[in-house]
């Protein structure tokens, strides 16, 4: 066995979050915290950033607003994905309505035993 494979093996076989890091990279749980947190930090700065975007380049968000109207109006001109699109909305409005309900008949009967 080469001294390689022992630190692999030790690696494996430690219960150390820390030990669980190879070549250097974080693992896999903690890449997936560092980008919710990163995805979090985005979404929250989205807002004020696209307005300062906005009023620095106004003729820039003009265009790009007139390229998504346009692109929406060709494919909900499209009387293939507008059925597609309302069968997918039809299904998802029918789950969403059974989960709740789901939900409601669960909360009553919990309520009803007490």
């Amino acid at each position: 066995m080469s001294a390689e494979h022992m630190t692999a093996e030790k690696t494996l076989n430690s219960k150390d979050s820390a030990a669980k890091q190879t070549n250097g990279r974080p693992s896999v749980g903690a890449r997936g915290t560092d980008f919710v947190r990163r995805a979090k930090a985005t979404v929250t700065q989205l807002p004020g950033r696209l307005d300062e975007q906005m009023k620095a380049n106004p003729r820039t968000a003009l265009a790009v607003a007139c390229g998504i109207g346009l692109g929406a109006g060709i494919v909900l001109s499209s009387r293939i994905v507008r059925s597609i699109l309302t069968s997918v909305a039809t299904v998802a409005a029918v789950e969403l309505t059974r989960a709740i309900l789901r939900q409601n008949m669960s909360q009553g009967e919990a309520l009803s035993a007490k």
